[in-house]
């Protein structure tokens, strides 16, 4: 009795997060137990980023015993436990423009801590800059080990994910002999507070393919895109544009964004740089690939769950559509028992999505 009256007592806004929140932050690395724990604490919207932040400064305390006893492994792992925390607290956060300080303060703490978790767990790890119109992209280049000029796959955030919340998946790419490049884009992550969301991200995704063109490190000549949530309309965007792009995989991606001003909460205000509401949603339903999905050259893979309470499915279903009626290689799956990004499932679409990129990337099949 007393689960259910506490679930009574927590306000709308927390009750929908923690619903909508729950299998990612465990299919993103998040133990089960920090999520039911920590979930536990929050009852408003209040209480969200300071619980997080609890959750997150734990494990970084255990990441900094561990240091001092030259655990450098355990110390790493700890360290990216508690950046995904603190990248909850703020992530989609409410509040974020009644109390940005605090939004800053969780945000700093999850980039610092996943930088140091990421130097202790992988070697070829390396921050980079990226020149992009009179600023930088901040972005994680990996790289599989003992592999020369490896073939490099995009990770392309969403409208609240960035690349700190990537260690996993971007595992699934190096374990398949495929570098990774996850940039925070613009109205994303680091580059939120440098530029506003863009509805034209080829422009960042050119960038970031001219960057690779410079190192001699990564083939350049084999680049993958994918993107999850708004990252998988940002994905063929890129891809319809940039041809240098050899294979593309959206995500929970729409074809088209509908969103009316009651829709544009505070997050979209403060992702869009918007002054009101209305604002916020004319600059999102900026975004559309009608007209553009066409001029795709490369083979592309279009995946979505059918519970997907975020990006109805059938939005997702017209980038497979659409490009299908242009004559692009595509392949279209809907997993039925899939919610967004299919996060309740990550056993089935990553492993997909590593062999299907791999064997367009490396040109043959991963691990035959």
């Amino acid at each position: 009795m007393a689960t259910r009256v506490n679930e009574i007592q927590k306000d709308k806004w927390v009750t929908n997060e923690s619903i909508l929140g729950r299998a990612r932050f465990i299919a993103q690395g998040t133990d089960a137990n920090d999520v039911e724990q920590t979930l536990g604490r929050i009852y408003r919207a209040e209480d969200w980023c300071r619980e997080w932040s609890v959750t997150g400064k734990m494990h970084e305390e255990l990441a900094i015993e561990a240091e001092k006893s030259g655990r450098t492994i355990s110390a790493g792992e700890a360290y990216v436990m508690a950046a995904l925390a603190y990248h909850w607290g703020k992530m989609r956060w409410q509040l974020v423009l009644k109390d940005e300080a605090q939004y800053q303060q969780a945000h700093q703490n999850s980039i610092e801590t996943f930088w140091k978790g990421l130097q202790y767990l992988d070697s070829t790890a390396e921050r980079v800059e990226i020149p992009y119109e009179g600023i930088t992209i901040p972005a994680h280049l990996r790289k599989p080990r003992g592999a020369s000029r490896a073939p490099v796959v995009l990770l392309l955030p969403g409208s609240d994910s960035v690349k700190e919340e990537f260690y996993l998946w971007s595992e699934v790419f190096l374990n398949r002999g495929m570098a990774t490049l996850a940039p925070d884009g613009p109205g994303q992550g680091e580059t939120r507070n440098k530029m506003s969301v863009r509805y034209d991200y080829e422009g960042a995704g050119s960038a970031m393919i001219d960057f690779l063109e410079q190192r001699s490190d990564v083939n350049p000549s084999a680049i993958g895109v994918t993107g999850v949530s708004m990252g998988g309309y940002y994905a063929p965007r890129v891809a319809a544009f940039e041809h240098r792009v050899k294979a593309a995989v959206s995500i929970s991606g729409a074809f088209k964004t509908q969103m009316s001003a009651e829709q544009a909460g505070e997050w979209i205000q403060f992702t869009h740089w918007a002054k009101t509401p209305a604002e916020a949603a004319n600059t999102a339903n900026r975004r559309t690939l009608e007209g553009v999905i066409g001029n795709m050259k490369c083979p592309y893979l279009v995946i979505n769950g059918k519970l997907d309470a975020q990006t109805a499915y059938t939005n997702t279903e017209e980038l497979a559509l659409e490009a299908k009626a242009a004559g692009v290689d595509v392949s279209y799956i809907l997993y039925e028992e899939g919610t967004h990004v299919c996060f309740n499932i990550p056993y089935k679409y990553r492993p997909l999505v590593g062999d299907w990129m791999g064997e367009r990337l490396l040109g043959n099949k991963v691990n035959a």
